[in-house]
């Protein structure tokens, strides 16, 4: 069932038909503590902390504080990747390449590698745990791009003290 296509819901206290509302017509009882009325999702669970994403067009987990819409990507990503992840559009537009479950539509939390590709949070941990650190997507690693910081580092040192001593 596609839940943006629900039309009319019933109310399980008093068995009432009625459009898709946060409270019921008849005896008024609250249909869920979290409802969205452009998703027509209801949850009791708020500690989900759900909020609707109108870039994404779906709800999404784990607060709106917690996250923001990357334009480029076109997805919800963690605060903490601002300004830090590579941008892929329609990163998260495709199946996890650990779990392969979408990740579009995946209530997990979503990180992006060093090369931009999106990978579920927890499968991520669970890569990096078993010492798994190249993306199965691309096969890029974050070491290589520390080394090759360390090596432009090194260039430079030798540049000044190549200069100094000449």
């Amino acid at each position: 069932m596609v839940l943006k296509d629900v039309k009319q819901v019933v109310c399980l206290i008093c068995n009432t038909e009625q459009q898709v509302s946060h409270i019921c017509v008849n005896c008024g009882v609250k249909m869920g503590e979290y409802f969205c009325a452009i998703c027509k999702l209801y949850d009791d669970d708020i500690s989900k902390q759900q909020f609707h994403c109108h870039d994404c067009g779906v709800c999404r987990l784990h607060g709106r504080e917690n996250n923001y819409h990357c334009q480029k990507c076109g997805c919800c990503l963690r605060v903490e990747l601002r300004g830090s992840h590579v941008c892929l559009e329609n990163a998260i537009k495709r199946d996890c390449p650990v779990c392969h479950d979408y990740l579009f539509e995946s209530v997990k939390p979503i990180t992006a590698m060093y090369c931009g590709h999106a990978v579920h949070l927890d499968c991520y941990s669970v890569m990096m745990s078993k010492n798994q650190p190249l993306c199965p997507n691309c096969s890029k690693s974050s070491f290589f791009r520390e080394l090759f910081e360390t090596i432009l580092i090194i260039l430079v040192l030798l540049a000044a003290t190549y200069e100094f001593i000449y």
